[in-house]
């Protein structure tokens, strides 16, 4: 197989151009997780003892499992006030519903409990918020503030990272060892010893999908079962024939058979005739694409053909690069360093680590564009790169990798540099004269010097691209950030502000965009003498009254802001109508009295218009923005590998015209 075929640039390019348009044209609705994105009854709200409703619902990003989801409702006594009648509602089967025991509710504080398995990603969530029905005082409610507040959870965690990890090492190497052989080996495949110890990498990493396939999937089933009513084996069955999980697992481990299968007639071939015949090896390649498929399939990335595309394409082009370099370390080099000590120095052998690097250019130009697709679709802002968890994790990723990509241009330069020397050390038994002057002499030993300093420099990249694999295995397991729910502090002159002075503290409150709707509360808190933040305050809270429509009063609590620590916030629907709204602040503080305020705020519906076209402007310009920038990313990205190629391939033509007229 040859890569240095002349319309590779421009399939390359027309291949981009294509991404580029998918970019525009795919709407930002990637989650992860099954999370809930609305509730019926908010958390933290304050109900009505007469108005209590008939039921609750929780809108998911995602479908629940009807099987293996739920949502339990307690009181303050852990007993159960729901009916226990979980189900699936609505269209898209999003909706999750259980009915209210009216006759068990009373005044207090309630904790709706939920946990879902995902139909479309197959991760487990779960999480809790309380709601308070009554007149209780929020100071009332509880000592610990996170009672107060949604938590979530995920199923998915650093263990299920290193469980998995094991999982991609063996696939990237089972594709990136059996593709570089396809490519490159044609210089190796009458070494038995070698021969061996590439069917032992491939037949080791099959067993190791194959077992950590199982391990997983008993982990999920056992987790499920603790939740449940049913028992492990009828969850595992389940799993295995109703839900994608099961057809994961039956990707797997039925392509990694076909692979030790194929593998065992491909040893038996060759060792009757002596010669390779390369269409076993395609067969085990093609297997394990298939095999890769199923982490597309079951993943952040299943909400659309294109995205579950993206994300194996971007797999497989990691498995190119790393199990290539597995391939290099393990095979190739080894080879090249045994003929040397043989004094047999091959031709085609030094022109296939020239060829290797032609994969890791493709290679990162695919990894490069898809992965900036996948960014695109799996990120709202730029700021999740660095306050969201996924975005953390992405950056790490990408940080891991960047030291392989610098070892791996290192690399190019010693390798061109150095092979015409390691090449003109071939003997004449290989068709070409060779003088016996000292500077062959010299070639020679600076040949094996090289090969040597090549040989540890490609093991630290390959123990480096083994470290990228758990950063890549961390964010499989990582929530994308939901969309529905991020939202950033509005900077400008439209909004609320007002201060107030109350026993000696300055209580400012702001409110972004100030619209009927979702909004951003800002509370500050400081000294009126000398300005500086209060440093007793313990929780603070708002809370939300409609005098006109005698709604609420809805409480919500403030998180810190750990960046300014004089400020307490929150976001969310709390100014859900038209009218005139009292929002009382209340401070509790340390060794203190509490500090309580009302504001009157009005909201019109002149008003609302204004802010949310403002909002709705603001959120094109950031959409816009993203998208802009992922396409210039993505020409860049384009553009260096298409350079890189035509680069390479000139590299690789003048080495064999260097070679064939010993220059």
């Amino acid at each position: 197989m040859n890569i240095s075929n002349p319309y590779l640039s421009k399939s390359f390019i027309l291949t981009i151009i294509l991404t580029i348009i998918i970019v525009i044209q795919t709407p930002k609705i990637v989650y992860g997780h099954a999370l809930p994105s609305s509730y019926s009854i908010e958390p933290d709200s304050l109900i009505d003892i007469n108005h209590i409703p008939s039921q609750l619902t929780i809108t998911f990003s995602e479908r629940p499992d009807p099987n293996f989801s739920y949502i339990r409702i307690l009181n303050s006594n852990s007993e159960r006030v729901d009916n226990d009648d979980f189900k699936i509602t609505g269209e898209n089967g999003r909706q999750a519903t259980v009915t209210l025991n009216r006759d068990k509710l009373s005044n207090g504080v309630y904790t709706v409990a939920w946990s879902t398995l995902s139909l479309d990603d197959g991760h487990i969530a779960k999480g809790a918020y309380v709601f308070v029905i009554g007149n209780s005082r929020v100071d009332h409610i509880s000592d610990d503030k996170t009672n107060l507040r949604a938590q979530t959870s995920y199923g998915s965690t650093i263990y299920d990272a290193l469980l998995k990890w094991p999982l991609i090492v063996a696939q990237t190497a089972s594709v990136g060892v059996t593709l570089s052989h396809i490519i490159l080996g044609k210089s190796i495949s009458a070494n038995s010893r070698l021969i061996k110890r590439l069917i032992l990498i491939l037949i080791m990493s099959s067993i190791t999908i194959i077992i950590f396939t199982i391990v997983s999937v008993f982990l999920q089933a056992s987790n499920l079962a603790s939740q449940s009513q049913y028992n492990i084996i009828t969850v595992l069955q389940t799993l295995i024939f109703n839900l994608p999980i099961g057809t994961v697992f039956i990707i797997r481990t039925t392509t990694s058979v076909a692979v030790i299968s194929l593998l065992a007639v491909y040893y038996r071939q060759i060792a009757r005739s002596k010669s390779s015949n390369y269409l076993y090896l395609i067969a085990v390649l093609t297997a394990g694409a298939v095999n890769i498929i199923s982490n597309s399939i079951f993943s952040h990335n299943s909400i659309s053909s294109i995205a579950i595309t993206a994300d194996w394409l971007h797999f497989m082009g990691v498995a190119a690069w790393i199990g290539g370099l597995f391939y290099l370390s393990s095979i190739l080099i080894p080879m090249l360093k045994d003929k040397m000590k043989e004094e047999v120095y091959s031709y085609d052998l030094s022109l296939a680590i020239l060829r290797f690097s032609q994969i890791t250019i493709i290679s990162l130009g695919i990894i490069g564009v898809t992965g900036i697709y996948m960014a695109y679709i799996h990120l709202n802002s730029l700021d999740s790169l660095f306050n969201t968890q996924y975005g953390i994790n992405l950056v790490i990723k990408l940080f891991t990798a960047l030291p392989m990509v610098l070892l791996g241009a290192y690399n190019q330069m010693i390798i061109y540099k150095h092979i015409i020397s390691i090449a003109r050390a071939r003997k004449v038994s290989e068709g070409y004269i060779i003088s016996n002057d000292n500077s062959n002499k010299n070639d020679s030993n600076s040949s094996d010097y090289n090969i040597v300093k090549l040989h540890r420099s490609v093991k630290i990249e390959s123990l480096i691209g083994i470290t990228v694999l758990f950063a890549a295995a961390l964010l499989t397991v990582t929530a994308p950030p939901l969309h529905s729910h991020q939202s950033s502090i509005m900077q400008g002159n439209d909004g609320y502000h007002q201060e107030a002075i109350v026993n000696g503290i300055r209580i400012t409150l702001d409110i972004l965009p100030f619209r009927v709707g979702v909004n951003t509360f800002i509370v500050t808190l400081h000294d009126a003498t000398s300005n500086n933040p209060i440093q007793n305050a313990k929780y603070v809270f708002l809370s939300f009254t409609n005098k006109d429509t005698a709604v609420g009063p809805i409480v919500a609590t403030l998180d810190n802001d750990r960046i300014h620590g004089d400020k307490y916030l929150t976001t969310g629907g709390y100014l859900s109508q038209y009218g005139n709204w009292n929002i009382d602040v209340i401070v509790q503080r340390i060794d203190a009295y509490d500090i309580n305020h009302s504001f009157e705020v009005i909201i019109n519906p002149t008003m609302n218009n204004i802010s949310n076209n403002m909002n709705k402007d603001t959120g094109l310009y950031a959409q816009s923005t993203l998208t802009y920038l992922a396409i210039a990313l993505a020409v860049i990205v384009a553009s260096m590998s298409t350079f890189l190629i035509n680069r390479s391939n000139k590299q690789l033509r003048e080495a064999r015209y260097r070679l064939k007229y010993n220059l």
